[in-house]
């Protein structure tokens, strides 16, 4: 009776592994616009929490990307939804830079958004 509850057991954990890691990212059926504008907000803020650029010019250069939205609601309008809050991050932290506040609580938040942004693509956390 014990190594027959202990094999289904094993056997629903590993179902639910295979499941988890076979499960395909959340925005892989985002037109191709709105992925090419999710993934370089991505990039971009790679390169500010990389230090490469300040969150002023990583906030100017996600702006200028536009939207990802195509057009209504859907996958699209998440993605620019998950691309404003990145955005939204950047301006957070170059409004306190400019005032001379500290960011650390700015920068882990704009951090949890890249992360989010990123699973939807299947790219990984940093």
């Amino acid at each position: 009776m014990i190594k027959k509850s202990i094999t289904l057991i094993s056997v629903v954990l590993v179902m639910l592994v295979i499941s988890a890691c076979s499960s395909s990212p959340e925005f892989e059926d985002a037109s191709t616009h709105a992925q090419a504008v999710g993934r370089a907000a991505i990039e971009i803020a790679d390169e500010y929490l990389d230090l490469r650029i300040t969150a002023s010019e990583a906030e100017q250069r996600i702006r200028d990307l536009g939207s990802a939205n195509s057009g209504g609601p859907g996958i699209d309008g998440r993605v620019d939804y998950y691309v404003a809050r990145v955005q939204t991050g950047l301006g957070s932290i170059s409004s306190q830079e400019f005032r001379g506040n500290p960011i650390g609580e700015y920068f882990d938040e704009l951090l949890d958004r890249r992360n989010q942004l990123a699973e939807g693509f299947g790219i990984s956390r940093r």
